[in-house]
Order: structure tokens, then sequence, then C-alpha cells
């Protein structure tokens, strides 16, 4: 069986920066946690910060080794299927540096390999099958394929390793900084502070 069974045989596609697709994605745009510190970086925010508005968690439950976990995610804020980092121009603000899913776009196998998807984008963004686009071999939309997939298996292990992490002193860290007097939205909170804490620990082994 075709691991990619790709619906086309190629492709002319080429962004006109229109953000539809920013605008009108029905979906959940996950985002790694080195990702999460560069925009971070770029945009001159603290992770609380880029949290506050831009990125929240979402958990999920994966069975792991015949133990089911609740795995935490990172994914991009939305509002009414709006993406955060779009202005009132409609422009990105993180354009130079945006995650990676947002790069290999419409390159998901989600697009490549359903055709009601495929023809839903294709009405959706101007820059497919557009005469002045680059085009793309059946071979080359296999690899964005399989980079899509490598990415979404590291959030994967990146998730579990983050579920491993000793909590007992990041959370000490992170009590210290709320009222004692605990109710849920502080709990809430400082679960927060807890994951904030844990891509802290992650991107500075690897900086």
């Amino acid at each position: 069986m075709d691991e990619h069974p790709i619906i086309i045989d190629g492709l002319k596609f080429k962004c006109k920066q229109c953000a539809e697709c920013c605008k009108k994605w029905k979906g959940t745009i996950y985002i790694s946690i080195y990702e999460v510190k560069l925009i971070a970086e770029k945009l001159n925010l603290t992770l609380e910060e880029l949290f506050n508005k831009f990125i929240h968690f979402e958990e999920e439950k994966c069975v792991y080794c015949g133990q089911e976990l609740n795995l935490t995610y990172l994914a991009v804020n939305q509002i009414n299927n709006r993406c955060i980092f779009l202005d009132k121009n409609d422009k990105c603000i993180i354009h130079e540096f945006k995650p990676f899913l947002c790069k290999i776009f419409p390159f998901w196998s989600i697009i490549m390999e359903n055709k009601t998807k495929f023809e839903e984008y294709s009405e959706l963004c101007s820059g497919v099958n557009t005469p002045d686009g680059d085009y793309y071999t059946k071979d080359q939309i296999r690899k964005f394929l399989i980079n899509e997939e490598n990415y979404l298996q590291n959030l994967n292990r990146i998730a579990l390793i983050m579920n491993s992490i000793d909590e007992n002193e990041i959370l000490a860290l992170a009590i210290s900084d709320l009222d004692l007097d605990i109710d849920m939205d502080a709990i809430d909170c400082l679960k927060n502070s807890l994951i904030i804490e844990k891509i802290r620990i992650l991107t500075n082994m690897n900086s």
C-alpha cells in the first residue's frame, strides 16, 4: 500500500499571501517548543507573554507501552478560525519565522490525500493551480508529506519527554508565584506555568 496515496500527479503552486488559509483553517496548527522559543525571541516576548496571547496548550490521550497518557501539545491560537498572528491588514507578523506547518502549506497529508479537502482548499487558495506557480511533481509532494510526518512524530516524542520530566522541583518554583488560597483558576495557572517551565528546560538543553 502506498504510504502517502497522493490524489494528484503534480501541482502548480505559488503563495499569493492572500491569508485565506490563515483566516479560514478549520483545524489545529501545532507548533514545536523550539519554534515557540524562536517566535518569543523574535517578538521580544517572554514565554509567559507569548502563551497569554498567541499559543495555547492542548491535551490529547495517547497509549504508550500499554499505558494511557495525557500528553500536552502546543498550538497556535485562533479566533473564529482566524490565526492570531494576522494583523488587521491580514499580514502575518511572523512570516519570516513562521511554523513549519505554515511553511509547507498546502502540502499537508490531510489535503494531498483527501479529494474533498483538496477541492475545498483549491477553491480557497488562489495559489493552487495558478498558471505562474512553480510545478511540484508527485515525488516532490511526497517528500513534503514525509517531512510533515517526521515533524509530527517529533512533536509526539517531545510531548512524551515533557510528560516524563520530574515535576517536583518545577512545581515548587511555579507555586511560589501563586497565592496560597488556590482556586480552579490558580490551578490552571499553575499547570500552565509548569508546562512553560518544562519548555524552558528542553529548549535550554539544546541552545
